[in-house]
């Protein structure tokens, strides 16, 4: 991969795992004070970033978008990973940046959504329940937009994305869950001695 590739890459490797870091400190602190109002500020704090959050994604995914003439379709599934990934052979390579990096940007672009689900409702998305559920809610949001890209002639639907973004969302609430629970151990562990 190119050096602007691995930059963007890492860029927004790093924004997610300080999101999920900083969302997991939150948790531990409203999860071990039993004061009155925890509720209500995991609450507002909770609908603030995921407000925030569909602003940032609207405007990535369909503001300031031109329409075209037609709208288009790519409806086979795994096309993207057979177009930009070499697997068989001597060993694996990147065959197209660009779409590898797209690939990968994709699955980043939701991981906060999972997190963020996480952290606002930790008893609803718990264990493979929360798995499944942060799934669904990745696939359908990622479906929407894809819809409206299609609806709106604003870009290309495809089926890759909303895999791509759900891995994305499965993957942002498994690092705030491992998170979560190595914070809430470590304090556990400091209350004990």
């Amino acid at each position: 991969m190119g050096r602007f590739a691995i930059q963007r890459v890492m860029l927004t490797g790093l924004f997610v795992l300080l999101l999920c870091a900083c969302l997991s400190v939150l948790n531990v602190c409203l999860q071990g004070r039993r004061f009155r109002g925890a509720g209500t500020v995991r609450l507002f704090l909770s609908l603030g970033l995921l407000g925030a959050y569909a602003g940032g994604l609207y405007s990535l995914t369909l503001g300031g978008r031109v329409a075209g003439t037609e709208s288009k379709a790519k409806l086979e599934l795994l096309w993207s990973y057979r177009e930009s990934l070499v697997l068989f052979g001597e060993s694996p390579s990147v065959s197209n940046e660009s779409l590898f990096t797209e690939i990968v940007l994709n699955m980043m672009l939701f991981a906060p959504l999972g997190a963020l689900l996480a952290f606002a409702w930790p008893k609803r998305f718990r264990g493979m329940r929360g798995v499944g559920l942060v799934a669904v809610a990745g696939a359908c949001v990622s479906l929407a937009i894809e819809l409206s890209q299609w609806v709106f002639r604003l870009g290309l639907f495809e089926l890759d994305d909303v895999l791509n973004n759900m891995l994305g969302a499965v993957g942002g609430y498994l690092v705030f869950s491992a998170m979560s629970t190595l914070l809430m151990q470590l304090r556990h562990r400091d209350d004990c001695l």
